[in-house]
């Protein structure tokens, strides 16, 4: 019965996770998808490892264990479509980072496309690449130093990858327009050490006018973004919630411990 305990309370954490609001967003993701997932790999693995890895030790388990054929199944179905999301989420970037490079022309590592519109955003995973336009070009000096600097901070912490990463957990839509805002405003905070509130806000109001706004993501982030330069600063740490995170996976490696102190586990 552990097992099937386990598995009520890996659900539990994925439901639940959904009402914890954007303030606690690391919380929220942790408690939504890692823990949850973690908690079911670690069972799988459990029940795996005491069937010898052999057939007629996974049918026997199978009577006994309710939960672990269809752990089998949950393994499979999301292998399989993060397999496949991988597969398509490459093939597009790649022959999206293609199609602007081709039309862009190259000033050091930056790479500038012919349009008055303002765009800045950067191209690939391993090796991103940053893509602005001539609009860009022509903001006064602070501006585009700053539009220049937030696309040098989002290729030096990895943005895109994470974003594939993050992306390939299967998250709903709504967590992963608020993953974009919570990378966003890291960035911001990096850029206070340099720049003013206003300078920033400025800017990002200006590129919020672009007619790229929305594709790029902008809106999206747009006003959580505002709001945390506006001095909501502190309502985006959060982190005394960590310590109840700790308290949830010392719990969670308890009841899957238990599994084989209780001797319900086929030895």
């Amino acid at each position: 019965m552990v097992g099937v305990y386990t598995v009520i309370f890996a659900i539990l954490l994925r439901v639940g996770g959904r009402f914890i609001p954007f303030e606690f967003f690391r919380e929220r993701i942790f408690i939504k998808y890692v823990l949850p997932y973690f908690l079911l790999f670690l069972l799988l693995i459990t029940h795996l490892y005491h069937t010898h890895l052999k057939v007629e030790g996974i049918y026997l388990m199978s009577l006994v264990y309710p939960e672990f054929p269809l752990l089998l199944l949950f393994f499979f179905v999301y292998v399989s479509a993060v397999a496949v999301k991988l597969m398509r989420v490459f093939k597009h970037s790649n022959r999206a980072r293609d199609e602007i490079l081709k039309v862009a022309v190259r000033k050091g590592d930056i790479y500038v496309i012919p349009s008055d519109d303002l765009l800045a955003f950067n191209v690939g995973f391993l090796r991103p690449k940053i893509v602005i336009s001539k609009g860009v070009e022509m903001l006064p000096e602070e501006e585009r130093s700053l539009v220049l600097k937030h696309e040098y901070i989002h290729v030096r912490q990895r943005d895109n990858l994470k974003l594939l990463l993050f992306h390939l957990l299967l998250p709903d839509r709504e967590d992963l327009e608020d993953f974009k805002a919570h990378l966003e405003i890291k960035n911001d905070s990096q850029l206070l050490k340099s720049y003013g509130e206003k300078v920033i806000l400025r800017t990002i109001l200006r590129f919020s006018t672009s007619s790229h706004a929305h594709a790029t993501g902008i809106t999206s982030s747009l006003s959580r973004r505002v709001s945390f330069l506006l001095g909501e600063k502190k309502n985006h740490q959060g982190d005394y919630t960590r310590y109840v995170l700790l308290l949830l996976l010392l719990f969670s490696i308890y009841i899957l411990s238990a599994v084989c102190q209780v001797n319900i586990c086929i030895e």
